[in-house]
């Protein structure tokens, strides 16, 4: 088997109630005590279709690492991790996928910006989750099709399920770890490749 850390070189947080602001630090869900201020977060990884992973390989497992930063929030709640389906920039915001063209539906949540279902799952508690390390285990089927371009990268949103009074923002660098293998065939036996560990910028 062998072992994969991928770098997000490209975290967009868009604010609902300024539409033209972004923010690099990942945040998600709405601010207590101020309406209306629910941020949604876009996370790119192009090393997934870029043949850092072999387009062959099979994905045994994925999961992002979060890391919790400052609490907004005074209710738990689910966030959620989706597959986007439209391409977008660094230019991004609430309104438009590259500064300029709008979503289909303001923040990005459409079925035709993003997938519907998420991939992923994570329960952020009201308090104390300051500091902490969260991994989200993801669908490996779905970071397969990603990988093998069954689903074209377009990086993925997350975001809270009820968006009241449940922010965090993020801190440090997303990561996305990724365990998969590779099959080959020699004589009839059939081999997995090496152990390894990478970490891709």
């Amino acid at each position: 088997m062998s072992y994969l850390s991928l770098r997000s070189p490209t975290t967009i947080c868009m604010r609902a109630d300024s539409t033209s602001a972004q923010y690099t630090a990942p945040r998600c869900g709405e601010s207590t005590g101020a309406t209306g201020r629910t941020w949604r977060s876009l996370l790119s990884f192009p090393s997934l279709s870029t043949k850092e992973i072999p387009c062959n390989a099979q994905i045994i497992s994925a999961s992002l690492s979060l890391v919790g930063g400052t609490d907004y929030s005074t209710t738990a709640s689910n966030y959620r991790i989706y597959r986007m389906k439209r391409s977008w920039t660094s230019a991004a915001t609430w309104n438009n996928y590259d500064g300029t063209n709008a979503w289909t539906s303001a923040g990005a949540f459409h079925a035709n910006d993003c997938e519907q279902t998420g991939i992923g799952l994570l329960n952020y508690a009201a308090s104390g989750e300051e500091g902490k390390t969260r991994l989200m285990s993801l669908t490996p089927g779905a970071i397969q099709g990603m990988v093998s371009g069954s689903f074209i990268n377009n990086g993925f949103l997350l975001k809270s399920d009820t968006e009241l009074n449940d922010a965090w923002s993020l801190s440090g660098v997303v990561f996305l770890y990724i365990v998969y293998s590779i099959q080959r065939t020699r004589r009839g036996i059939d081999l997995l490749g090496r152990h390894e560990r990478r970490l891709v910028y």
